[in-house]
């Protein structure tokens, strides 16, 4: 296996241990940003791999959105006498118009702006020398 191929293998387990941020797994490697952007240039197994690493945070974070939709219990570690910290979190108002406005778009949840005429009235456009 040559050191390229070996680079490029280590890169991909960085970039899977980061959740696909770049310039951490370069670092975690050792090769430059220019050197990964080589690769997703020349490689389509390389690209097609981080693409997949892209996709899979992406499901993993689209995933805690919709926790934060649905509001979440969460156990964050013990009080000194053993206890566990709960801490409830209602569901996010801000991340449910979100999530309606990016994914409820054929059911009409979508802001846009309506130009009208005076009164609602179609706009009148004139065309002519004496505007």
């Amino acid at each position: 296996m040559s050191e390229t191929e070996r680079k490029k293998g280590e890169m991909i387990v960085a970039l899977a241990q980061t959740k696909g941020i770049v310039w951490k797994a370069c670092q975690i490697v050792g090769i430059t940003r220019y050197q990964h952007d080589d690769w997703m240039k020349d490689d389509p197994d390389y690209r097609d791999t981080y693409k997949s690493i892209k996709e899979d945070r992406l499901d993993y974070v689209e995933s805690k959105m919709l926790e934060c939709i649905e509001g979440v219990t969460v156990q964050k570690g013990f009080t000194d006498e053993g206890d566990p910290i709960i801490y409830e979190v209602p569901p996010s108002e801000r991340l449910i118009q979100f999530y309606l406005k990016t994914q409820g778009k054929g059911r009409g949840y979508i802001e846009r702006k309506e130009l009208t005429g005076q009164d609602g009235d179609p706009i009148q456009i004139i065309i002519g020398e004496n505007i």
